[in-house]
């Protein structure tokens, strides 16, 4: 963890439906250990909040399908099917930072899904620190 980072507002719950994400489409029971990782960093004027597991992952095909509704520039808040809370949460920081937040899905080596979600600083809260 990025320690400045934490000067950075965020939405409330925003952080949530990125790690039940996991629980929901990753996570399976038959592996014997599921890892978790959260972490953030700021870089060139921006916080990078990672959140990344060792799931089950996605297919190429359905990444790819992902990232693209992801990267709209209007992207719509959806009340069904299994994007839900990935849509919604990025238009809730399409609402709170504009243009220059984005929702980056990856797949995470050598299993599982890496999700960064980065957004715009000011200078007055991580120079605070």
């Amino acid at each position: 963890m990025d320690e400045a980072a934490g000067l950075v507002p965020i939405p409330k719950m925003i952080i949530q439906p990125l790690v039940e994400n996991y629980f929901k489409h990753g996570f399976h029971k038959a592996h014997q250990t599921g890892v978790l990782k959260i972490g953030t960093a700021l870089l060139d004027g921006k916080l990078h909040v990672v959140v990344e597991d060792n799931g089950t992952g996605i297919s190429e095909e359905r990444l790819v399908a992902l990232n693209s509704n992801l990267s709209g520039t209007k992207p719509e808040p959806s009340d069904s099917g299994d994007r839900i809370g990935l849509t919604n949460v990025m238009f809730r920081l399409r609402l709170y930072y504009g243009e220059e937040a984005s929702l980056q899905l990856e797949l995470n080596e050598p299993q599982g899904l890496k999700i960064t979600m980065t957004v715009p600083t000011t200078h007055q809260e991580v120079t605070a620190l």
